[in-house]
């Protein structure tokens, strides 16, 4: 049951971040491209 929660814990940050890289990469392409 501890690896489910800790699971769920790496998905509630890692989705937010991983949001925000791609955004970032987004402008960034922009700017460039």
């Amino acid at each position: 049951m501890k690896t489910a929660r800790l699971a769920l814990g790496w998905i509630l940050v890692g989705l937010p971040l991983l949001y925000g890289v791609a955004t970032t990469l987004m402008k960034a392409a922009d700017l460039f491209g």
